[in-house]
């Protein structure tokens, strides 16, 4: 029969952790930051203060996939707040955005991709 962990076993665990992680160069309170590139036709800051805060936009993200899936599963929302990050959308409030997600089968893997048209209405 197994015993289980004392509070004394945990402690040794956790500094054994910690102390391996620092070895290995691992500090979870500090972040790691990627470099990040601009999409291309990002707005600059110029043109981007010319779109008027209360516009309107309709963006259709259309998905190719060998295996289509439900809508749910395509991570369109990651998608978006890249595309807000990336200064092309400048929200997606309901009252600046309306979208729409298509599914479409691909025949093959080299086919697979995703359309994102963006419209101002």
């Amino acid at each position: 029969m197994s015993r289980g962990w004392t509070a004394q076993h945990v402690a040794g665990y956790e500094r054994n952790q910690k102390a391996d992680n620092r070895a290995r160069g691992i500090r979870a309170s500090e972040p790691q930051h990627t470099q990040r590139e601009p999409l291309v036709g990002a707005l600059s800051g110029e043109e981007a203060s010319r779109v008027e805060p209360l516009a309107r936009f309709k963006i259709v993200f259309t998905v190719y996939a060998v295996r289509p899936c439900d809508y749910d599963g395509l991570h369109i929302k990651e998608l978006q707040d890249m595309l807000i990050e990336a200064g092309l959308l400048h929200g997606d409030a309901w009252d600046i955005l309306d979208g729409e997600v298509r599914s479409r089968k691909a025949e093959t893997k080299a086919e697979e991709k995703t359309i994102i048209e963006i419209e101002r209405v």
